[in-house]
């Protein structure tokens, strides 16, 4: 509503504004439309968690160049990318192959995003298909005018990975995110006891929770935007809509004059 500020509305316009307005007092800003793309096997999990949480207008999409991967996952829909570079098989650890496969699997990407208003990119950066493929996944929605909110996650320390490279990609994402999020496996691991299952659990709840976070966070800034910027002139040309209606001006012609004259009755 707020490109129309400064603008002359019609009647109509301004009922529909005031129609518009009393129904988000009364329901809420409907949450933003959401994708959420999970990339690679490390968000298996995390697909299926936020798959069940049953967040208002988001869809779940895993995405993977692992065939296999891909059917343990749970989400609105699976992406089999790269069929024709690893004819089915994971990256290798190569990221490369990531970056591959997300060439190849471009327009199905953007069409994967088409119509959202926030990207979710979720993916464990372990040097292989999530680490080449979530860096130009970003760029791409940022490009479509999306907003872009990467939740990132390390790999433990006694895993083997190219912290370089991970670095590289981490910062490719940042490049083209308005927020992002990376934390460490171990720091998942705060307790002596702690388990890995445990960990994966807690970092799968952390990604649900950021989400619902973000988007009522968006919702609630939509809403104050709505109320700041278009409350004042809604409401003041409600107040003319209602207004009684002036008398009108009628015409009285006179014997000795031919000019008309306006007489108020």
């Amino acid at each position: 509503m707020s490109q129309h500020i400064g603008m002359d509305y019609s009647d109509y316009e301004w009922k529909m504004g005031r129609e518009l307005l009393t129904n988000v007092l009364e329901h809420g800003m409907a949450a933003p439309n959401s994708v959420v793309l999970c990339l690679g096997g490390g968000t298996v999990r995390t697909a299926r968690e936020i798959y069940h949480a049953g967040l208002p207008n988001t869809q779940v999409i895993a995405v993977n160049c692992d065939e296999e991967a891909l059917k343990n996952a749970e989400a609105d829909k699976k992406l089999l990318v790269g069929r024709t570079v690893t004819f089915g098989k994971d990256a290798g650890g190569f990221s490369e192959v990531g970056e591959h496969c997300f060439d190849m699997a471009e327009e199905e990407i953007r069409e994967a995003m088409y119509g959202s208003d926030v990207v979710y990119i979720v993916a464990t950066m372990g040097g292989g298909f999530a680490t080449g493929f979530a860096p130009k996944t970003a760029r791409a929605a940022k490009e479509d005018g999306r907003v872009v909110v990467s939740l990132i996650f390390t790999p433990f320390s006694f895993e083997d990975r190219n912290d370089t490279v991970i670095q590289e990609a981490i910062h490719g994402i940042r490049y083209y995110s308005d927020s992002t999020v990376v934390t460490s496996n171990d720091d998942l691991m705060f307790k002596p006891n702690m388990t890995v299952t445990r960990a994966f659990n807690i970092m799968d709840r952390l990604v649900v929770d950021t989400i619902r976070d973000t988007s009522q966070s968006m919702d609630n800034d939509l809403l104050l935007s709505v109320l700041e910027e278009e409350l004042p002139q809604i409401m003041s040309r409600i107040a003319e809509l209602t207004a009684p209606s002036k008398p009108e001006p009628v015409k009285e012609e006179t014997e000795t004059n031919t000019e008309e004259v306006l007489v108020a009755v």
